[in-house]
């Protein structure tokens, strides 16, 4: 079993170790942080923040800890240089002394006299008493309870393309032939009429979205990776391969100088027949990265894909990718 002393010599060393654990740890966030501000790609900035966030948690923990072992360290070092507490002491002395008889002393003379006997008694006595009494207490406590509780928030907006597309196909078609015949009995000859009403007509109506904006001329949409999950911890370029069944698939796209308000779509060909399109609203303005998704419920087929993406009213695409399915 570990002595206090023991505790006391080993608990500076303990402490300087989670410490330094902890200013690493610190180190090491504030690192993660910087690049979630200046990835290139916003799945990557997304990853090293995640990364950043659970790295400060750890470090708080360990600082918090060496701080705690700190101050335990001072209570013990306290404690081990205090004096042993004294007990109650009493001290009692006597002296005693005894009688002193001094014995008579005769001189003779020529001149006899009579004899004097001299006699002399001391007697001292001496009781000193004397009781101290010393009881000190002490007592020390301390208490320290450091709870850090750091929160970091991350919020990132997406945009939300949102699509109102109504295609109403009315046919009317009114067809109602009528023939008629009379015959008159004549000895000469018959007589036959027919009549028939014209042919059916056919209407169809598309309501489009309706843009707010207009494309700058230098506004630009790229694809820049395909990928089979949001967050890929390998970056997929264009020209990428899935298996056969895949429900969704995902593009990070890279957009430059466009306009909030702006028509912009995409078309998906499967071997140069259309799959599926759609046209929305552009939202954030400016410059940056972003995602969307292309999903089929009972997955894709095999076969050579290629999406377009299209800006304002152009028929032609702005930008090309292609990907293959293969079982």
């Amino acid at each position: 079993m570990i002595t206090l002393e023991e505790l006391t010599e080993r608990l500076p060393v303990i402490t300087a170790s989670v410490f330094t654990i902890g200013l690493i740890l610190l180190i090491l966030a504030l690192r993660l942080f910087r690049r979630s501000r200046g990835a290139r790609y916003w799945i990557y900035r997304r990853r090293a923040s995640q990364r950043g966030f659970r790295m400060l948690i750890f470090a708080m923990l360990f600082l918090s800890l060496s701080f705690g072992l700190c101050i335990a360290t001072l209570i013990f070092n306290a404690i081990e240089t205090e004096p042993d507490t004294p007990t109650q002491v009493v001290m009692n002395s006597t002296a005693t002394s005894e009688p002193t008889t001094q014995a008579p002393t005769i001189s003779p003379s020529e001149t006899l006299s009579p004899t004097h006997t001299p006699t002399q008694q001391g007697r001292a006595t001496t009781q000193p008493s004397h009781t101290s009494t010393l009881t000190p207490t002490n007592t020390n406590e301390r208490t320290s309870s450091p709870t850090p509780s750091p929160t970091i928030t991350s919020t990132t907006a997406l945009p939300s393309p949102t699509e109102t597309l109504t295609q109403t196909l009315t046919m009317t078609a009114s067809s109602t032939p009528t023939a008629s015949a009379t015959s008159t009995p004549s000895p000469i000859t018959p007589t036959a009429t027919a009549t028939q009403t014209s042919l059916p007509t056919l209407s169809s109506s598309v309501v489009r979205v309706t843009p707010r904006a207009t494309p700058l001329e230098s506004a630009q949409l790229r694809i820049i990776g395909i990928t089979e999950t949001m967050i890929s911890e390998e970056e997929n370029e264009p020209n990428a391969t899935f298996s056969v069944g895949i429900r969704r698939i995902f593009f990070l796209m890279h957009y430059q100088n466009m306009n909030t308000g702006v028509l912009w779509g995409w078309r998906l060909l499967k071997d140069n027949n259309l799959v599926a399109e759609q046209f929305t609203l552009w939202g954030p303005a400016g410059n940056g990265e972003t995602s969307f998704f292309i999903g089929q419920q009972k997955g894709f087929d095999a076969g050579n894909y290629e999406l377009q993406l299209f800006i304002g009213e152009e028929t032609s695409p702005i930008e090309q990718a292609t990907f293959r399915v293969v079982p």
